[in-house]
């Protein structure tokens, strides 16, 4: 009897397979961005050569002052919540026997557009739904801040072919220039009396 309870046990965990052995990691271009512009994250799942692992999703998650989560399939294409997200499958390992991935790397850049979000940290994360456990892919932190407004300028602005029009205009500092450049002066317009 003993020796059939280590064949028993032997084969069931034959039949069930290894234990999750992969390797997970996951990166993002900057810990801060300015409200407007991207940050990208590139995530990776290292299979070994003996793991299965069943994936008909994923889910990228920014968890802050306002929550993102976007669906995707493993082949990048978007499902639902990805708005302002594009996803990009970077490699792919062995799509094997039972719809599944083993063997290899499945990797992704993620871009987040930070328009929409609002200002302040948020910490991030990849889900692999496998098998009804999910697999947590830890993200780093990062805060989206504030645009800086630019520095404005009280120019004279007096139109080509057209000085007697001259007016009082405010501009950003990047216009200064071109401005100078066709005849404007800075400060507001002073009119000459006769």
């Amino acid at each position: 009897v003993p020796g059939m309870m280590v064949f028993l046990v032997a084969t069931i965990l034959v039949l069930a397979g290894p234990a999750n052995a992969f390797i997970t990691s996951m990166d993002a271009s900057s810990d801060s961005v300015e409200k407007g512009n991207a940050i990208f994250f590139t995530v990776s799942v290292n299979i070994s050569s003996s793991e299965f692992i069943p994936l008909d999703y994923l889910s990228f998650n920014a968890i802050g002052p306002q929550n993102v989560l976007c669906y995707f399939f493993p082949n990048g294409t978007a499902i639902i919540g990805c708005e302002g997200i594009t996803i990009e499958q970077t490699s792919s390992s062995d799509y094997g026997y039972g719809y599944g991935y083993t063997n290899g790397v499945i990797s992704y850049k993620i871009t987040l557009n930070t328009g929409n979000l609002s200002v302040g940290s948020y910490s991030s994360n990849v889900i692999l739904p496998i098998a009804g456990n999910p697999e947590i892919i830890e993200g780093p932190t990062f805060e989206v801040t504030q645009a800086e407004e630019e520095h404005k300028v009280t120019i004279c602005h007096v139109p080509p072919g057209n000085s007697g029009n001259e007016h009082t205009i405010v501009v950003g500092e990047s216009a200064v220039k071109a401005h100078i450049a066709h005849g404007d002066y800075l400060g507001e317009c002073v009119k000459e009396k006769k």
